[in-house]
Formats: C-alpha cells, sequence, structure tokens
C-alpha cells in the first residue's frame, strides 16, 4: 500500500534532472534523490540537426525554459580525435563550453529547486565525462543556499567517480564507455572501477539512511 504522505522520487543523469524538475513543480514529493543530476534543464536529445534545438520536457504543454542556444563547433571540435580512435568521447568539455559561453542561458535554464518541498538529496562523481554532474549539482546547492532552503539538503560528490556508478546499487563498476541507443555515439563514463565502486556502495548507504530519516 502506497502512503501519499511519504512519497519520494529519484532519478539518475536525465532521469536525475526530470527529478529536481518534478519535485519543484509538484508538491507531494516529500523527498528527492538526483544522482549524477544537472541543475539546469537540456534541451533534447537525438533529433535532426535541421530541427534545432527541442525541448525535452513540457509543462501544461509549454516547454520547461531550457539551454535553447545553437552549438558552436568550437564547442565540440575536439571529439574528432576520438572519433577517428574509436575511443569513448567525454561530452563534459562540451557540457562547460556551452555553460560557460551561455551564462544568460543558463540563469533562464536553472531549476527552481527551492520550490521543492521536502529534502535533497544530490550525488555526483567528480569525473563524470558525460556531463558535469558535480558542478550542475553545485549550481541547485547554491540556489538553495540562496533562498534559505527550508529543508534539509546535502551533495555527495565522490572523486574519481564517474557516470555510471549510480546506475544501481552494488552493480558491476567497470563500464566507463557507452554506446548511445539514440545517436549510437560511443561517450566516456568517466571514472575506475575502483572508485566508482566505492561510490556505489556508499551512496547507495547514505540514499537510505537519508529515506529513513526523511520521510
Amino acid at each position: 500500500m502506497i502512503d501519499g504522505n511519504r512519497l519520494a522520487i529519484t532519478g539518475a543523469s536525465r532521469g536525475g534532472e526530470l527529478s529536481l524538475l518534478l519535485g519543484s513543480v509538484f508538491s507531494q514529493f516529500k523527498a528527492v534523490v538526483a544522482r549524477v543530476p544537472s541543475g539546469l534543464v537540456w534541451g533534447g536529445f537525438g533529433g535532426a540537426p535541421e530541427d534545432g534545438v527541442q525541448p525535452a520536457w513540457l509543462l501544461k504543454g509549454q516547454p520547461v525554459p531550457f539551454m535553447d542556444g545553437a552549438i558552436h563547433p568550437d564547442d565540440y571540435r575536439y571529439t574528432v580525435g576520438y572519433r577517428r580512435r574509436g575511443e569513448g568521447i567525454p561530452s563534459t568539455p562540451g557540457f562547460l563550453a556551452q555553460m560557460n559561453r551561455y551564462p544568460d542561458r543558463v540563469r533562464q535554464a536553472t531549476i527552481p529547486v527551492e520550490r521543492i518541498n521536502g529534502a535533497v538529496l544530490l550525488i555526483s562523481g567528480e569525473d563524470d565525462q558525460m556531463w558535469p554532474s558535480t558542478r550542475m549539482a553545485d549550481i541547485s546547492m547554491a540556489r538553495l543556499r540562496e533562498h534559505n532552503f527550508a529543508h534539509p539538503y546535502d551533495h555527495l560528490s565522490y572523486p574519481g567517480a564517474g557516470h555510471a556508478f549510480s546506475s544501481a546499487p552494488y552493480s558491476p563498476q567497470t563500464m566507463i564507455e557507452w554506446r548511445h541507443p539514440v545517436d549510437g555515439v560511443l561517450y566516456a563514463f568517466g571514472g575506475n572501477p575502483e572508485s566508482n565502486a566505492h561510490a556505489t556502495v556508499d551512496s547507495w548507504r547514505r540514499v537510505k539512511h537519508f529515506l529513513r530519516e526523511h520521510l
């Protein structure tokens, strides 16, 4: 039986972004756990280039404000060498370049996490090469501090851990590259098996404690 007064939401990667976004919209959630998340809303992924960047999320039929700027070619030229060598592409530098290039768009796309109606736990890998989850989680942390957020909040960032460690508790942590099912590109996840393994075990223990304490 579901207790409607003790609802939490969690997700990883784009799901972590969505968890923060849904928590900021729907007050029913009393706790949010966002793993390797983004504190910004990004556009859709895998659409036709001629269509431009499309929204990933809609609210009441309207696009949620997102990082909708055109991708500057200079931000992704570094990927050519990785493709030529058949190596996983680290996309974190491209995300960082866009964030640095378009600070006004960062402001409009920042998730209003201060509206969340409960405790918030952010989890990131400091060597995340899929996207800069530590920096983007820090954006949410800064916003919570600036708004004197009334509920508990914390950010667990793990040195040496990449993007994949938060996929499932106690799962194998040797995957440091991944072929995306939408665009077929081989991406680098970052991290190393030892650091990823430590992060997944420690974070799962702390997630369970967080949910017991705040639900």
